[in-house]
């Protein structure tokens, strides 16, 4: 059984919310909006924009309403084998969150990547 959220125990809650305070440092929607604005940072360099990756023609890209600022490269890599964008560039490096409206911990995105760690709990 996928475990998420609403379906999950105290100590899982307690897990994924202590993942995401680890590797998520802060929202900086507004900073990495202005620097995409001033062309400090391009829309080229955010790896899987598109849904299929790698080819732009024909495609939407994903809809970022948030920018996450994150600390190790480890949650970069799980986070791109999703299929999440990220932009990183020499300034930092950043998830691009294709939801919102709620806390992080109710995001499926994290339930996902532990879920054989958590299924144990």
């Amino acid at each position: 059984m996928t475990i998420t959220y609403s379906n999950s125990n105290p100590t899982q809650k307690t897990f994924i919310d202590n993942q995401i305070k680890r590797y998520i440092a802060a929202c900086q929607t507004s900073l990495v909006d202005m620097l995409l604005k001033k062309e400090i940072l391009s829309y080229d360099e955010i790896l899987n924009l598109y849904n299929d990756c790698d080819d732009k023609t024909g495609s939407e890209p994903q809809e970022i309403y948030e920018w996450y600022l994150l600390t190790d490269n480890f949650i970069r890599k799980e986070l791109l084998k999703l299929g999440e964008p990220i932009l990183d560039t020499a300034y930092g490096c950043w998830w691009g969150r294709t939801c919102t409206g709620q806390n992080i911990v109710l995001d499926p995105t994290f339930w996902i990547i532990y879920q054989d760690i958590i299924n144990y709990n």
